[in-house]
């Protein structure tokens, strides 16, 4: 929705700036003398952090849901709290993204598949948040498990897209 076409918007723009940068001297977003790749690296240990974030509560979900408290999962999402790494990746996914727009050798395709895939990884977590939520307002048992089986579906299929996204941004990082 709104949010999937701001995220494309500032994609877009960024993506021109980087772009445009190919032909100047200087980097969009990178400080001096700093390869392009560094700062790749840089939002790679947040990013692979929110993955085996999503892996332990992949592996822990019976547990983390018997007692039917959403926040215990939205706690793994940082939707609750701001231990999680997954708090504030969107930022780091971002950042990724730019940096990677700066490596001139980045194709076009590559930029717009990990464009699509962090917006998707991210509906995906706003998905398993809304269902885990919605379980501490509902009073028949029934309802929630519903609810925390939906919660699990869209955990499942987020962290397929998210084990993507990882794969090709650690191919892209040049500082290996």
């Amino acid at each position: 929705g709104a949010a999937a076409a701001a995220g494309w918007m500032v994609a877009t723009n960024a993506r021109g700036a980087a772009r445009a940068a190919m032909y100047d001297d200087k980097k969009v977003n990178v400080a001096p003398g700093v390869a392009p790749g560094s700062a790749l690296a840089k939002y790679l240990p947040q990013i692979d952090a929110g993955l085996d974030t999503l892996l332990e509560l992949q592996r822990e979900w019976a547990a983390k849901t018997e007692a039917l408290d959403g926040d215990v999962v939205r706690r793994y999402l940082g939707t609750v709290g701001v231990k999680s790494p997954l708090f504030g990746v969107r930022k780091a996914f971002e950042g990724a993204w730019r940096a990677l727009a700066n490596i001139p050798s980045t194709p076009d395709d590559t930029l717009e598949e990990v464009n699509e895939t962090y917006n998707k990884v991210l509906d995906g977590i706003s998905a398993i948040d809304f269902q885990l939520y919605s379980v501490n307002f509902t009073e028949l048992r029934p309802t929630k498990e519903k609810l925390i089986d939906q919660g699990k579906a869209a955990l499942d299929s987020t962290i397929d897209l998210y084990r993507g996204l990882v794969a090709t941004l650690h191919e892209a990082d040049v500082t290996k």
